[in-house]
């Protein structure tokens, strides 16, 4: 198989950004879709995603994709795949299934169906009956049905990329890395600008920026075991690691990009420079106590140029200790504009009217919002000048 057909899960309502990152890695274009985002590459451009992705959670190879109307449509555009490409006899294969919408079925069926139709794919093809395990298989399929589309694919990355190599330390209600690098790309900050995120926590967002300045692939430091691609037996080995080498050489870990974090919390300081630390980027990103609602008493705003890209993950909610949101929203971007002479903010918010009123309060101009989904959780992406 010379060229792929792949397709990658993201985040509703940053598509276009997920379609724009792996544009670029695959220089080629792209389709974005609900939550996902479609390409065409061959196999060195697939190595190169699987290790690269910054916003993608996990990457499939398309086997099929298609408009049905039940479970039969799907069983039958399933036994017309030619699994004996994609699978050696001494291997498992599993179903994962996912359905979304309205349907006279649960997606317990959606999988056994399909795994049915690779059973008798294989059976009538060469009389050979593919092994099953459901809880490790060496050819994890996944299986998606939306409305009357059903797509098909194998997972080439295993859990999520959102589970970052750096991540030893957490505190609070952690970002996906895989947002807060879409957010890094939806704020239009580069290696050139500076970097702030004056509620930095666990430090995912500086991580994020300063990993993708220096150009070091996040995925090609994963455990091997964890990624399936390893075990794909149409995938061959030396580009597997002919791109790991690739990648890893063009790394600027010389680079030093200005990349802070704040946070008035001790706890989340300590956690914030163990990640950094496990990242490799101590003495790049700079992490240190201080008060956003006071961000102007912090030593290191001398050092900060006139502009500064502000991204951040306020807190949210009464379990954050926000008894009043409004007042608190009001105070800390209050302060970020006394502090930074022309900030530019990119921040996400639970509640959206309640962060616009004290933006706009604070004397900040917003100019998009956005409303993202992640789990079970829909939020407000905004940004703003002042």
């Amino acid at each position: 198989m010379s060229r792929f057909r792949i397709f990658g899960t993201t985040f509703w309502g940053l598509e276009d950004l997920a379609a724009a990152e792996v544009s670029q890695l695959l220089g080629t274009d792209v389709e974005a879709d609900v939550a996902k985002v479609f390409a065409e590459c061959d196999a060195r451009g697939l190595a190169e995603l699987v290790f690269s992705t910054r916003s993608l959670n996990r990457v499939f190879l398309q086997l099929v994709r298609t408009r049905f109307e039940g479970l039969d449509d799907i069983e039958r555009a399933v036994r017309e795949v030619d699994f004996q490409q994609l699978m050696g006899r001494d291997q498992s294969f599993g179903v994962e299934a996912e359905r979304h919408g309205t349907h006279p079925f649960t997606s317990m069926d959606v999988a056994s169906r399909v795994g049915r139709a690779v059973i008798e794919s294989c059976l009538s093809s060469s009389g050979w009956r593919p092994r099953v395990d459901l809880k490790s298989p060496d050819v994890p399929m996944y299986a998606l049905v939306r409305d009357d589309e059903f797509l098909l694919g194998i997972n080439l990355t295993g859990p999520s990329l959102h589970k970052r190599f750096y991540r030893v330390a957490d505190v609070r209600s952690t970002l996906p890395p895989t947002l807060a690098f879409l957010m890094v790309m939806f704020s239009d900050w580069n290696e050139n600008g500076c970097l702030l995120d004056p509620f930095c926590g666990s430090a995912t967002i500086p991580i994020e920026a300063a990993l993708y300045a220096m150009r070091v692939p996040p995925n090609a430091y994963r455990r091997r075991e964890e990624m399936p691609v390893f075990r794909l037996k149409f995938i061959e080995q030396e580009v597997l690691e002919e791109a790991l080498a690739r990648l890893r050489s063009s790394e600027r870990r010389w680079l030093r990009p200005r990349v802070y974090g704040t946070d008035v919390s001790p706890r989340a300081v300590d956690a914030a420079r163990r990640n950094v630390a496990a990242a490799g980027l101590e003495g790049v990103v700079r992490v240190e106590l201080a008060d956003a609602l006071n961000l102007e008493r912090w030593e290191g705003v001398a050092e900060l140029p006139e502009r500064v890209h502000v991204v951040t993950d306020p807190p949210f909610g009464i379990r954050m200790g926000l008894s009043d949101p409004y007042g608190f929203y009001l105070r800390a971007f209050s302060s970020v504009r006394r502090a930074i002479r022309e900030p530019r903010l990119v921040a996400i918010f639970s509640k959206q009217a309640i962060a616009l009123r004290a933006l706009g309060d604070s004397g900040w101009n917003v100019s998009e919002v956005r409303r993202v989904k992640y789990g079970h959780l829909e939020v407000a992406l905004i940004r703003a000048e002042a």
